[in-house]
């Protein structure tokens, strides 16, 4: 409690706390809800992360904020003796999830997908979950997406024994042929980088918010694909989307390729279980 008040008095809220408790859903961060008389916060908290970690999520906010509604950053914290950090956001009341809704989560990614750059990359490196996502500017897509996305979660594959000779085998086949599955000049949009359906919800109000975001600049074809990877999203969101940006049929073809990047991810962070959807998508490219 005391550390909480600590934190109000910095951010000018003297007010008393009404109510404070846990918010389920994050599998990384202690989440927390905490209400004044003035205002109501979402607390995200985590004891063992670098001190950049909740700014680069404030910045990937920042720089969605152009297209979509996201929490409103009010404060993000870093404890050096305990290694606590902290990040204060605007509380968001959920709505119910509709086709409405749906049709609004589509066409806002659309527009977020409008937003273009000249190279793919970022202006810092940043997360992807607890891993470290390299994001140093880059005029070659495949170059790109090769050594700082499926390089980095190899390296920490075979750090941690999950890639056995074979499955290491096919995924360094793979990365040694992009070229004949990935364009190698797609435009660059600005991604939110990772799209699945719990980073996003419709506000009790109707509008499409997003939240917990990995941005990036890069081929806006990886963030369909992980909206597709675990599901969560209705036609009528696909149909949104594609009224603003038409998807390619070649998509189908390179889409695993762009998910594999995902389960590489999910791999390190929650074991084996996702070694057999792995192999699925090495075999159908190798």
């Amino acid at each position: 409690m005391t550390h909480l008040l600590e934190a109000l008095r910095e951010l000018g809220d003297r007010t008393c706390i009404r109510e404070i408790k846990a918010v389920s859903g994050g599998s990384i961060n202690q989440v927390t809800y905490v209400e004044t008389d003035i205002n109501k916060y979402i607390v995200k908290a985590h004891t063992s992360m670098p001190e950049n970690f909740f700014i680069q999520e404030a910045m990937g906010l920042s720089a969605l904020s152009c297209c979509v509604r996201v929490p409103k950053v009010f404060s993000y914290q870093f404890d050096e003796a305990t290694g606590v950090g902290n990040l204060w956001l605007e509380w968001i009341p959920a709505g119910v999830r509709s086709e409405k809704g749906e049709e609004e989560l589509g066409r806002k990614l659309g527009l977020l997908h409008q937003t273009t750059h000249a190279a793919f990359g970022f202006v810092e490196d940043n997360y992807l979950g607890i891993y470290p996502q390299p994001n140093a500017w880059s005029d070659d897509w495949i170059s790109f997406f090769r050594d700082k996305r499926l390089q980095i979660q190899k390296e920490i594959a075979l750090e941690k024994g999950y890639l056995c000779a074979d499955r290491l085998h096919k995924l360094e086949k793979l990365m040694d042929r992009l070229e004949d599955f990935l364009p190698a000049k797609p435009i660059s949009s600005l991604l939110h980088g990772d799209m699945w359906s719990g980073n996003t919800f419709i506000s009790s109000t109707g509008e499409a918010v997003f939240i917990d975001p990995s941005v990036n600049y890069g081929d806006r074809e990886v963030d369909i694909a992980m909206t597709e990877l675990f599901g969560g999203f209705s036609p009528r969101f696909y149909q949104a989307y594609e009224e603003i940006n038409p998807i390619e049929i070649e998509y189908n073809d390179r889409k695993g390729i762009y998910q594999l990047y995902y389960l590489l991810v999910y791999l390190n962070y929650f074991g084996e279980s996702y070694g057999e959807e792995i192999d699925k998508v090495l075999g159908k490219y190798i």
